[in-house]
């Protein structure tokens, strides 16, 4: 769902060509070639441009790595979770590769 409006919102938000009386952009936006790729990738970031706009797994998702690395820092620090817990890695939401956190991140992730 976050893909397709992803493309939406490029879509719809494409600057206009042609500028006013006073020079400037008819309406400014992106680009038409910014357009393009996302189109072309069907809303889907590249893993280095995600993690570079999504700042906050690093600071609230505690632990950032493969599923095992989370799950081997889970095993050390077993006694600060519930017993119910078993396991530690929580996959990132929005994200297609294989990367988890310690913590499930639900509110506000993308903003």
């Amino acid at each position: 769902a976050l893909a397709k409006y992803r493309v939406w919102l490029f879509g719809q938000g494409e600057e206009r060509e042609g500028f006013t009386e006073t020079g400037q952009p008819l309406r400014q936006g992106f680009k038409r070639d910014e357009v393009l790729a996302v189109a072309a990738a069907k809303g889907q970031l590249a893993l280095e441009d995600y993690l570079r706009l999504k700042v906050r797994y690093f600071s609230d998702g505690a632990v950032l790595g493969t599923r095992t690395f989370v799950n081997e820092v889970f095993t050390a620090l077993r006694e600060r979770f519930s017993p119910q817990r078993q396991e530690g890695a929580r996959p990132m939401a929005g994200l297609k590769n294989e990367l988890f956190t310690l913590r499930e991140l639900r509110a506000r992730v993308f903003g």
